[in-house]
Parts: structure tokens; C-alpha cells; sequence
């Protein structure tokens, strides 16, 4: 798994919940004057001007700002309230959602990282921290925050995921596989959960849980790339025979445009090696590893299929940059699992 900017909406509206629920933390201050399901900016900001000793309604104020597009002007209230009222998260959280919708992740850790240190029981706020600690390709401080939003939030199934992929690639499989298995348990629903559990249990050994999260996830999105790959991996152990190898060809052959997924190539070329087609198979490998060249298990397999046809000096090559790049990147750079990146 790897993160894009498809992953931005995620955190600012999780940014956006924490800010609205801030607003009725103290109702009992704000309730007489201003409704809860009031949004509108001229009521919050004459309210907010009028009461500068009510932090609830600065906070109120800023969030309007920022939903009705004035980050300036959300920027200064927020400022202003973390500057009266320091030991408060709320004034924090508020400046680093601004600063992740302008993408400006460093200056959102910054504000994150204070939040917690004013509320450190703000489970959330641990939750927005390490999303965009995973955002800074900071893992060892994603896997912190995301155990404590777990550990505060129990029932917090996207903390659980992330929670779980990151100690995947960090290897730590046996504490990835019961992550995503309770973040599966506590939504099934998850396509991209169920996929990460397939992987992990995949990597595992658990051949007949990972078969059964691909095939849930393929329920749920029909001919995905990764479900299709992790599905295919899966059965190729389970069922070798011909007719299951048939099946598992059908299964890649689903993806569009293969050619650019290194996986979905090896994968291919895995099938055509156990098949005896082993030019296809030379084929297929050769394009994975084009498509990244540091696809150890892919070089493995190609060493294999040069050898089983009689290529003794390209069988070697392969072998031998195998083994250079396990000297080179180390397990961190090796392949990761299964499906898990391209």
C-alpha cells in the first residue's frame, strides 16, 4: 500500500469532525445563544466577537471560516485562541487542519503533535498524528500514534488498518495480522481492509483466511488489481493443479494495462513458470522486474525459468542480482508482500 493524494480527503474530514464536535464540548456555554445545527458565518463571527472570552465560540468561528473557504481569516482566529488559551488542544487541531488542506504536512505535525500534548487523551487527535505521520513517510511514529488511537478508541477501524499495514512493512507480522484482523472484524466492509488482512495472512501462511478476505473484497470491488493479484497468489498454493492454475491466469488477465504492475507481471510469470510455459514465463518476468527493478522475488523466479530452459548463464545473471540487491537495499528495500506496493 502506498499513500496519494487520494488519501487527503480522508484527513481533513476527520479534521472537520474533531472541529465541529469541539464546538459542543462546553454546550452549556454556547447553547443559549447560538443553535447547534447552526453553521452560518455572520451569526458564529458576531457571536465570536462579542464573547472573546469564549474559546467553544472561537473555535465555532474558525471552523465556519475554513468550511466557508477563508483560511486567512480561520488562520488568525485559531492563532488567537492558541495564543490565549496554550494549553488548550482545540486552537491546534484547528491550525492543523488548515495546514493540511494547504498541504503543509510539517506544519500540521506541529500542530498535531501540541494538540496531543494538551489532550494527550484526545483519541482523534492521536489518529489525525499519525495519518499524517504516515503522510511524512514517518512510520515509527505512525505505528506510535495509531496504538494510541487504538488504545483509546478501540473501535476506531481505519486506525486499526493503517495500524496494520505500517507493522506489515515493517515486518512485524504477527502484530500486523491481528491489526487488520479486528479492523476487518469491525468492518467487514472495508474493501481495502480485507485486501491488507489477504496480504498479511497470505505472508503468514493462513491460506483459507486470505483466500476468503480476496474473495470478500472482490464483493465488494469487483475486478480490483490487488484483490485479483492476492486472489490468484492465494489459490496458486492452494490449488496447483492445471485447472486451479487456469483459473488463476483468468484472474490477473482481468487487470487492465498489466504491463505497469510489477505484481500483477510476476504474478503472471509465477503462473506460466508452474505452467512449464517457460518463455511466456521469461516474458512476463522480464517486464516485471522493467516495471521495478527491485522486485527481488521476481529475479528468484526468473532465474527459474531460465534454468528450467537450459540458460544456465541468464539463470546465473538473475541469481546474482537477486542476491546484489539484497546486499544493496537490505530487507527494507527488498520486495514487500504480496500485492502490498508495485
Amino acid at each position: 500500500m502506498t499513500l496519494n493524494a487520494g488519501r487527503r480527503p480522508l484527513l481533513f474530514g476527520a479534521l472537520l469532525v474533531v472541529l465541529i464536535g469541539g464546538i459542543y464540548l462546553h454546550p452549556f456555554l454556547y447553547r443559549r445563544s447560538v443553535s447547534q445545527s447552526s453553521n452560518d458565518l455572520h451569526t458564529l463571527s458576531n457571536y465570536a466577537r462579542t464573547h472573546p472570552e469564549n474559546l467553544t465560540a472561537q473555535i465555532a468561528w474558525g471552523n465556519a471560516l475554513m468550511l466557508h473557504g477563508h483560511p486567512n481569516e480561520a488562520m488568525q482566529v485559531f492563532a488567537y485562541a492558541a495564543q490565549r488559551w496554550p494549553h488548550d488542544a482545540r486552537p491546534y487541531v484547528g491550525l492543523g487542519a488548515l495546514a493540511v488542506q494547504q498541504h503543509r504536512d510539517a506544519i500540521a505535525q506541529v500542530n498535531f503533535e501540541q494538540a496531543v500534548r494538551c489532550d494527550p487523551h484526545n483519541a482523534l487527535v492521536w489518529h489525525l498524528l499519525g495519518e499524517v505521520y504516515e503522510q511524512r513517510q514517518e512510520p515509527v511514529a505512525a505505528i506510535h500514534a495509531y496504538t494510541k488511537a487504538t488504545q483509546l478508541a478501540p473501535n476506531d477501524e481505519v486506525a486499526w488498518r493503517q495500524l496494520g499495514v505500517l507493522e506489515t512493512k515493517r515486518k512485524l507480522y504477527a502484530a500486523g495480522y491481528s491489526a487488520l484482523q479486528r479492523a476487518t472484524a469491525l468492518n467487514p466492509n472495508d474493501a481495502r481492509a480485507q485486501i491488507d488482512f489477504g496480504n498479511i495472512a497470505l505472508v503468514q501462511g493462513q491460506l483459507v483466511m486470505a483466500q476468503q478476505a480476496f474473495t470478500k473484497a472482490l464483493q465488494l470491488q469487483p475486478h480490483d488489481p490487488a484483490a485479483l493479484i492476492g486472489l490468484a497468489n492465494t489459490d496458486m498454493l492452494l490449488d496447483p493443479s492445471p485447472t486451479g492454475l487456469a483459473h488463476d491466469l483468468s484472474l490477473v488477465q482481468q487487470i487492465p494495462d498489466s504491463s505497469h504492475n510489477a505484481i500483477a507481471c510476476e504474478t503472471l510469470g509465477h503462473i506460466y513458470l508452474l505452467q512449464r510455459q517457460y518463455s511466456l514465463a521469461v516474458k512476463s518476468l522480464k517486464t516485471a522486474v522493467k516495471a521495478n527493478p527491485k522486485r527481488t522475488t521476481a529475479y528468484v523466479l526468473l532465474s527459474q525459468a531460465y534454468a528450467a530452459m537450459g540458460n544456465a548463464q541468464e539463470a546465473d545473471r538473475a541469481a546474482k542480482t537477486y542476491q546484489h540487491l539484497l546486499r544493496t537495499e537490505g530487507e527494507e528495500g527488498a520486495t514487500p508482500p504480496v500485492g502490498m506496493g508495485h
